[in-house]
């Protein structure tokens, strides 16, 4: 069972990364920017941090606790399941929006926005959920 927490997180966060993607690629679209990537990946990287501790901290107050990564390696198989994640989230989004299959290209470079935006986003959450946690410990 703890290994489920660690793979369900993981779920929320490749998906809330491909959501932040999108968000950012709406900001680009509507900042009227000449630089697509200046305006995607912050916008991204916020809406990945904010989104996910938010989701972290309201999963750990409604389960009472339950849903809290409480150890490092649980933080580390969230980090890594994320990343496993992606490509089944992905790839049948992109094939039916676009009606063709995504390039390798294209996960890899999603695989390297997540290298850094997931592990500043699981600090961010760890130090958030934190104070909840401690909560339900006592």
């Amino acid at each position: 069972m703890k290994f489920v927490r660690p793979l369900l997180h993981g779920l929320v966060l490749a998906a809330i990364n491909v959501g932040a993607v999108l968000i950012g690629f709406a900001a680009y679209k509507m900042s009227g920017a000449t630089q697509q990537l200046a305006v995607q990946i912050p916008v991204a990287v916020a809406a990945s941090v904010a989104t996910f501790s938010l989701w972290y901290i309201i999963a750990v107050r409604v389960t009472l606790g339950r849903a809290a990564l409480g150890s490092r390696a649980a933080y580390v198989w969230t980090y890594i399941s994320a990343f496993a994640w992606f490509p089944v989230i992905f790839v049948p989004l992109h094939y039916v929006t676009q009606g063709y299959p995504t390039s390798f290209a294209n996960i890899y470079s999603m695989w390297l926005f997540q290298a850094l935006t997931n592990a500043l986003t699981l600090v961010v959450a760890a130090l958030a959920g934190r104070r909840v946690r401690v909560q339900y410990e006592s």
